[in-house]
């Protein structure tokens, strides 16, 4: 028996074991489905090859592919493949499943993401795609539909299905045939060329990823996937920090490189892309170390060795102490739903007034926080419900870059029925 489309309110199992519930997605190749394992007592989700592709061997083979490279793939920012096979003709993955969303739809809520907001969620993917690398994988389809955001800050890159194992001379080669608008425009010049591909080409698409996240627009656009090949193929993109002032020069310079006409010009792979990003974060960081250098004590006799050292741990754990205790007035260390009981000095200087988040889906929420300098933390329930209780309170003052707690629940509404008297 072959598995077709499920209708909701259908119970079926798939090879005695994973108990399919709801479509969550849908891709050109296969519809994904959130299920349970019986065996193991977890939730996933089920790709499952459409029908139609099923008796195509080109497409199986594909999807077979697929679940080999990425069940050969083990890293926090991989989806994890946990089995694959085939039942009476229905062809299927069991991967992890990612409470969230993907990047596209993240971006969709946001006009342009925040530069450190982008630096994470892009260090994330290089090293993902690192992993892949290092094992002779090449994803070639890197997207932000091919990105997802967990509710817990997780950033993980799924979908090999047009992977490559690059180090074999009978790698297949990607032609512009059958290509479509949103993949196209990601691709490397040499991939659009129908050329066999390494790993800078998955940091190409990269770069233009990170373009989009800070600019909120690809680089080359067109009205067909062969006029954007062609952009890629003859045309230099506009330098990013045109379109967006606060993108670092630095950071500038990593994507313009990521989007080199040679593969050679670019970064070799996912790692060395990593590496150049964590340099940002180290530079800001040496910035601060320099200030303290001239902060050393001068000791003119030995005598009094012992009395200063005591006195520089005196004072480093009394600054430890006003530290930790403004940070909890300010929030800077978070513990869900608890609120400091101390009362801070009269200046409000550097606060801001909390939003009222309630009755907000999740991702509205998020992007009503993160627009006024607000993390959000989901503490309880599921991100497919709406708020109904958040901490601190709507209209309290909090320091920016502080964190809201958030409560989530289904609101189911009442209707209330009146009995009819009988006649």
């Amino acid at each position: 028996m072959r598995y077709k489309d499920k209708e909701p309110g259908q119970i079926e199992v798939l090879g005695d074991r994973y108990l399919l519930q709801s479509r969550i997605g849908s891709g050109g190749m296969a519809t994904i489905y959130r299920a349970r394992d019986l065996q193991m007592d977890r939730d996933v989700a089920v790709k499952m090859l459409r029908e139609v592709y099923s008796t195509d061997p080109k497409f199986v083979k594909r999807f077979q592919r697929e679940a080999r490279a990425a069940s050969a793939l083990q890293h926090p920012n991989i989806v994890q493949v946990y089995d694959y096979g085939q039942t009476n003709g229905n062809y299927y993955i069991v991967m992890e499943l990612v409470e969230g969303t993907d990047l596209r739809s993240y971006m969709c809520s946001h006009d342009v993401l925040d530069v450190d907001r982008a630096i994470i969620i892009a260090h994330d993917i290089a090293l993902g795609l690192g992993a892949a690398h290092r094992r002779g994988i090449v994803h070639r389809d890197v997207k932000p539909q091919n990105v997802l955001i967990g509710i817990d800050g997780s950033i993980k890159l799924t979908d090999f299905g047009i992977v490559s194992v690059y180090k074999d001379a009978h790698a297949e080669r990607l032609t512009t045939s059958g290509m479509t608008l949103g993949t196209v425009q990601y691709f490397a010049p040499e991939q659009a060329q129908g050329e066999i591909v390494g790993p800078a080409a998955d940091v190409y698409a990269l770069g233009i990823v990170m373009y989009e996240m800070l600019t909120g627009h690809t680089p080359f656009d067109g009205n067909s996937p062969v006029v954007v090949a062609m952009q890629h193929i003859q045309d230099q993109p506009d330098p990013p920090g045109q379109f967006n002032p606060s993108i670092p020069a630095a950071l500038e310079e990593i994507i313009l490189r990521c989007l080199e006409k040679m593969p050679g010009a670019r970064f070799p792979d996912g790692s060395q892309l990593a590496r150049a990003l964590e340099k940002l974060g180290d530079a800001k960081m040496g910035e601060t170390v320099s200030m303290v250098h001239h902060l050393k004590p001068h000791r003119t006799h030995w005598s009094f060795a012992s009395f200063i050292t005591t006195f520089i741990l005196l004072a480093t754990l009394l600054l430890f102490g006003c530290s930790a205790y403004l940070a909890v007035q300010l929030r800077f260390i978070h513990v869900p739903f608890v609120t400091a009981s101390m009362t801070l000095p009269s200046t409000t200087a550097g606060f801001i007034e909390v939003p009222d988040l309630r009755t907000m889906s999740w991702l509205k929420a998020v992007a009503t926080s993160e627009k006024l300098g607000f993390r959000l933390v989901l503490v309880g329930g599921q991100p497919n419900g709406v708020v109904v209780d958040q901490n601190p309170r709507a209209h309290d003052k909090a320091a920016k870059d502080s964190t809201i707690d958030v409560k989530l629940e289904i609101l189911t509404p009442k209707i209330g029925l009146q009995p009819q008297k009988p006649t």
